[in-house]
C-alpha cells in the first residue's frame, strides 16, 4: 500500500494505511519515481508496480531472497511501522536465516528510503497543499517468491476465464493458467461497470466452462466503514445478477467471498463467508440470503468442498477421472 505516516522522534506511526484512497494515476506517478530513485537496495535491483489506487507491489531481484520475513504493516492506524525481520513461515520453502537476516534487511532500508523520497516528492506537496493526506510511505506485507503451480484446468477438467479489476485476482487467475477477459470499465472501484462485467461473464459462457468474476468494491466500501453505500452498491450487483439468472440455462451460479470485512471495524474479521448456489432444478430452500436469515442457518460448507458441490450440480463431477474431452485410449479385447 502507498499510506500515510507521520514521523513522531525515530518513528512513523501510520495516519491512512490508503493514503485516503490515492487516485490510481497518482500512485503510477509515485511508482515511477521510485523506481528512478531506489532502483538498487542493498546489491539487489528494485521494481515498484501501482495497481488499483493505493495498492502496488515491489518485486525484487538479483540476489539470494527469502520469503521467509515478517511484515512492516501494523494493520492498524496509530500504529507506527514495524521493523522487518526473519521469521520461519508455512510456506513451503526452505528456511535459511541468514538469508532471511540479509533480506529483511534491504526491505526495511527501501522502506527508510521511500519515506525519505516520497515525502519531499512534489505530488505529495501539492496533496498537503489540497488538505489531501501525502502517501508517503509504503506498507509491505505477505513477501513470496513464484513457484510453479498446478493450474486450474489439470486440477478440475475446466478451461477456465477471470473478469476482474484488481490486479491480484488477475494475477493469480493467470498464475493458475486462467484466460484474463479485459472488460472496459471494469476498474476495481465503487465505479466499475457492472453491467459490461456481467455481460461479459454471460458472454464467456459460450466457450469457457467456468468464469470466476469478482467485484472488489463491497469490500473497500467495509473498509471504509461506509455501510450505506455499501449497500447501495450491493443493490446495484444484485440487479445485474437477476439479468444474469434470467439467461442462465445449464450454468451453475454460485455466490461469495474469499474473506468478511466488517464495516464496523474497517477491517478483515473470521467470520464465515456468505455462499448461494444456484441451477436450474436446484432443491428450493425458504431460507433468504441476508445476514439475519443465514446467522442460525445455512449450508455449512468448507472450502476444499466447495468445486465438488458446483462439478456435481453440473454433472460433471465424474470427468476428474479423466478428460472425456481428449481422445479415448479405450480397452480392448484380446
Amino acid at each position: 500500500n502507498f499510506a500515510t505516516v507521520q514521523q513522531e522522534g525515530k518513528l512513523l506511526k501510520v495516519v491512512d494505511r490508503r493514503a485516503g484512497r490515492i487516485p490510481t494515476e497518482q500512485a503510477a506517478e509515485l511508482a515511477s519515481s521510485l523506481n528512478s530513485e531506489l532502483e538498487e537496495v542493498a546489491g539487489f535491483r528494485c521494481r515498484f508496480y501501482s495497481t488499483v489506487e493505493h495498492r502496488g507491489v515491489l518485486v525484487m531481484t538479483g540476489g539470494e531472497l527469502s520469503p521467509h520475513i515478517t511484515s512492516c504493516d501494523p494493520h492498524e492506524e496509530g500504529r507506527p511501522l514495524l521493523k522487518v525481520k526473519p521469521a520461519k513461515r508455512k510456506i513451503g520453502y526452505p528456511f535459511d536465516y541468514a538469508v532471511a537476516k540479509k533480506t529483511a534487511e534491504a526491505v526495511n532500508e527501501v522502506v527508510v528510503r521511500a519515506y525519505d523520497m516520497l515525502s519531499k516528492h512534489p505530488l505529495n506537496r501539492r496533496r498537503k497543499e489540497e488538505g489531501k493526506p501525502p502517501a508517503n510511505a509504503i506498507l509491505l506485507r505477505g513477501a513470496g517468491i513464484a513457484s510453479d503451480l498446478e493450474s486450474f484446468a489439470e486440477r478440475w477438467k475446466l478451461r477456465a476465464a477471470c473478469i476482474a479489476g484488481g490486479a491480484m485476482y488477475k494475477g493469480v487467475a493467470r498464475a493458475l493458467g486462467f484466460d484474463v477477459l479485459e472488460v472496459e470499465g471494469a476498474t476495481g472501484g465503487v465505479n466499475t461497470n457492472l453491467r459490461a462485467k456481467f455481460s461479459a461473464a454471460m458472454n464467456a459462457l459460450s466457450t469457457y466452462d467456468f468464469v470466476f468474476l469478482h467485484i472488489k468494491a463491497t469490500d473497500s466500501l467495509s473498509h471504509d466503514k461506509k455501510p450505506l453505500e455499501k449497500a447501495m452498491f450491493i443493490e446495484r450487483v444484485d440487479s445485474e445478477l437477476a439479468n444474469l439468472v434470467e439467461k442462465l440455462d445449464k450454468a451453475v451460479l454460485c455466490v461469495t467471498a474469499d474473506h468478511t470485512t466488517s464495516s464496523m471495524l474497517g477491517k478483515h474479521t473470521g467470520d464465515p463467508v456468505p455462499l448461494v448456489v444456484y441451477y436450474r432444478g436446484a432443491r428450493g430452500s425458504d431460507c433468504r440470503f441476508d445476514e439475519r436469515s443465514v446467522v442460525s442457518r445455512g449450508l455449512e460448507v468448507y472450502g476444499l468442498e466447495l468445486m465438488n458441490i458446483l462439478l456435481n450440480a453440473a454433472g460433471r463431477l465424474e470427468e476428474l477421472d479423466y478428460d472425456v474431452r481428449d481422445e479415448a485410449d479405450y480397452l480392448e479385447l484380446a
